[in-house]
C-alpha cells in the first residue's frame, strides 16, 4: 500500500483515496492525517504551521494532476488498546 507519499513535518500520514458520488463520479482525494489543531477558536492552534501544511500540499498537488482534491485530519486524541490478536 502506497503510504506517507507526501512530506511534511506536520504530515503524520498520507494517503490516496477515492470518493465515489451517487452519480458513480470519482474523486481522487489526497488524505493527510496531522498532528496540528485545526481547530482556530482552539488554544493551540498554530496558523503559520497550518498555512505552511497547506502550502505543501496544494505545491504537491500542482504536480501530480491526477488528484482532485486534498482533505486534512487532525490525528484522533488517545490511544487504542489491543488485548488480542489472532486466535
Amino acid at each position: 500500500m502506497d503510504q506517507d507519499i507526501f512530506k511534511h513535518d506536520h504530515a503524520l500520514s498520507s494517503w490516496i483515496t477515492l470518493c465515489i458520488s451517487r452519480d458513480g463520479v470519482t474523486t481522487t482525494v489526497l488524505m493527510i492525517e496531522t498532528d496540528l489543531n485545526l481547530n482556530a477558536k482552539d488554544s493551540n492552534y498554530r496558523k503559520d504551521s497550518i498555512d505552511s501544511l497547506v502550502a505543501a500540499a496544494v505545491a504537491y498537488v500542482g504536480d501530480h494532476p491526477h488528484i482532485d482534491t486534498i482533505e486534512i485530519e487532525q490525528m484522533r486524541q488517545g490511544s487504542l488498546d489491543v488485548t488480542s490478536l489472532g486466535d
